[in-house]
């Protein structure tokens, strides 16, 4: 690890992130556990740290795999449904509302890309049907209508491996990756059941002990809503200290405001089963086996990928690089695609080796790519991947690198 970033390199390096992200004609945003960090969520090494786990010695890497769900339901459910509860009740941090913005000004009727970009996706689309399969079209949660040109992303995308599904209140379904599905997704957990993905209940909170963080089958009928509410108000007053964990979230404490409101209604009604007041553990309604979120765990052969959503993103992605690569060959034009990656770290390095591969691709097709790293303890790239001319290296928490840049971003629009 390289040493602390003095105050004012980040100033210099603010401002070159802020030019970058404005001059772009495409803008990829590349987010990571850092991310829903600054909104109070746990990161990879800190959200398995409760006793209940230490007394087992049992890591984040153990818990969080399907096996449990045979083994020891109450175990797998604990672990899930505690999160389903803190992701759920956490407000999404500020950052979103000012990348939105800058999505909106990517997206602006004045950057010709944007048409661009969807006419491309359009004509792939016609000319591949690769929404036509039969298993496509099984396992697709919702539908989107890829002849409207507003449900084609245009010069802006969202990659995310957070599972937490904020990014869906405030952008597009048709503009987000979710690479290890999201905790809005669930599945049947029997492999030899046909059913595809479906919805989560809005309605449906889990209860958990926290002290042992198990979740009963069924809910102790005696036990009122105010009950659990007052044990889960101790369990937050308790663990106030130190950093974010399983059930013990550190958000703001206020409401989130339009949770979801972008991710469409789900086509399996009957995914998920209705098992009543008292019933905590899903089930699935086609076969009454019991559910799970269609994310991909660790040691885990029965996951469930949206197909439909991974198509978007490539179909997107190579219309992107076809462009760049026209661009260059014809008109001699380098179009310049900002990756802005944010609090993607080297556990789990799917999102950093994505931002790294898409800089290689488009140098390779004559375009000017621009990689931003913002990350507190890896803001680097390795120079065989990105040249230093390609990268901007932030060191910070996103939250905080977000504000920053945009108070320079706004300026320059002012300038401008």
């Amino acid at each position: 690890m390289t040493k602390e970033k003095t105050g004012s390199n980040n100033k210099q390096e603010d401002e070159r992130a802020a030019r970058a992200i404005k001059d772009a004609d495409v803008l990829l945003l590349v987010t990571g556990a850092g991310f829903s960090a600054d909104s109070g969520l746990a990161v990879y090494n800190d959200i398995g740290k409760v006793e209940a786990y230490q007394l087992r010695n049992l890591d984040y890497c153990d818990v969080s795999q399907p096996k449990w769900i045979e083994k020891e339901p109450a175990l797998f459910y604990g672990f899930w449904g505690q999160s389903f509860n803190d992701y759920r009740s956490t407000k999404p941090h500020g950052g979103f509302q000012i990348l939105q913005r800058w999505r909106d000004d990517k997206n602006c009727p004045q950057n010709k890309v944007v048409s661009e970009i969807r006419s491309k996706v359009q004509h792939k689309y016609h000319l591949l049907r690769p929404f036509d399969d039969d298993e496509t079209r099984f396992l697709a949660p919702y539908k989107l209508d890829h002849e409207d040109p507003s449900q084609i992303a245009g010069a802006f995308y969202a990659f995310t491996s957070n599972v937490d599904a904020h990014h869906y209140d405030v952008f597009g379904a048709h503009e987000i990756h979710d690479c290890h599905g999201n905790i809005e997704l669930w599945q049947c957990a029997n492999r030899d059941c046909d059913s595809g993905i479906w919805r989560a209940s809005r309605d449906h909170k889990f209860v958990v002990d926290k002290e042992w963080m198990l979740a009963p089958e069924q809910i102790d009928p005696t036990l009122n809503e105010t009950e659990i509410e007052d044990k889960e108000g101790e369990d937050k007053e308790t663990n106030s200290s130190g950093p974010a964990k399983i059930g013990q979230a550190k958000g703001s404490g206020e409401k989130r405001q339009n949770p979801l409101q972008y991710l469409p209604p789900g086509l399996d009604q009957k995914g998920w089963k209705d098992i009543g007041p008292t019933g905590n553990w899903p089930r699935c309604g086609h076969c009454d086996s019991l559910a799970r979120p269609a994310i991909l765990m660790f040691g885990d052969f029965g996951f469930k990928y949206d197909m439909s959503q991974n198509k978007r993103w490539e179909l997107w992605l190579a219309a992107v690089m076809d462009l760049v690569a026209r661009k260059s060959e014809k008109e001699g034009i380098k179009l310049k695609v900002c990756v802005l990656e944010i609090g993607c770290g080297m556990n789990v390095p799917t999102c950093r080796n994505l931002s790294e591969t898409i800089v290689e691709k488009v140098v390779s097709r004559g375009g000017d790519p621009t990689l931003i790293r913002v990350n507190p303890d890896y803001p680097e790239a390795p120079k065989e991947s990105v040249s230093e001319n390609h990268i901007i290296s932030i060191r910070s928490r996103g939250l905080e690198a977000i504000r920053r840049i945009d108070e320079v971003y706004k300026t320059l629009n002012q300038e401008s």
